[in-house]
């Protein structure tokens, strides 16, 4: 808004058209790099709590990684030690680098 009023100041003559370009060139990179910063550093959107000890089904097949469901949200899963297939219950009992460790439930 100011480079604006700046612009139309050095257009019609009351201040040095170049002076008017000078200064409404800094201000306008000034808003660029405010908007350029608030866009590339915004935090990244909350990630649910990790569901350890609780029963999920498996979407994808774990073959040992594929997909499960934990109420009502599908994450990345991988199953430690075990292969499971799609419909199985599995048991969280861990996380690991934005995947969740599963076990094959002992009592479906």
């Amino acid at each position: 808004m100011l480079a604006i009023l700046l612009v139309v100041l050095g257009i019609f003559g009351v201040i040095p058209s170049a002076l008017a370009a000078a200064l409404a060139s800094i201000f306008i990179a000034i808003y660029l790099w405010a908007l350029y910063t608030r866009i590339k550093f915004k935090p990244p959107p909350p990630k649910p709590p990790v569901p350890l000890n609780e029963k999920a089904t498996v979407v994808e097949g774990l073959k040992p990684e594929g997909v499960v469901k934990v109420g009502g949200v599908y994450w990345r899963a991988l199953c430690d030690g075990c292969e499971a297939k799609a419909g199985e219950a599995v048991v969280v009992v861990g996380y690991r680098d934005g995947v969740l460790v599963v076990r094959r439930c002992s009592t479906q």
